[in-house]
């Protein structure tokens, strides 16, 4: 089965994640109707069968203002996808090796 994951994180582990305070986007400079886009941007793509489950978060000074599961964990067992799922992103060797030899060029 072919799955397409997007992930869209702010390089937080899970646990890290899980530490932040959840405060209201407006509090901290973002604006509750722009997060929606995520959302909407989301839920377009999945409509489209580009993708089947994503999983965002948004911090911002220390502070959680989104984080959300979209779709499916297993589609064949009708397994919805939460927050704290594990799954695979594959080929994860290639932007460290770049950055490793961009840093070797400089």
């Amino acid at each position: 089965m072919k799955q397409l994951i997007i992930t869209t994180l702010v390089c937080f582990s899970l646990s890290f994640s899980q530490s932040l305070q959840k405060a209201r986007p407006e509090t901290i400079g973002i604006l509750s109707d722009r997060l929606s886009r995520i959302d909407s941007m989301i839920e377009k793509k999945m409509e489209n069968n580009e993708i089947v489950c994503a999983v965002t978060m948004v911090a911002r000074k220390g502070k959680l203002v989104h984080h959300k599961a979209f779709g499916k964990a297993d589609v064949e067992q009708n397994k919805i996808l939460n927050k704290d799922d594990i799954f695979r992103i594959y080929s994860m060797t290639k932007p460290i090796t770049t950055v490793a030899a961009m840093i070797l060029y400089e």
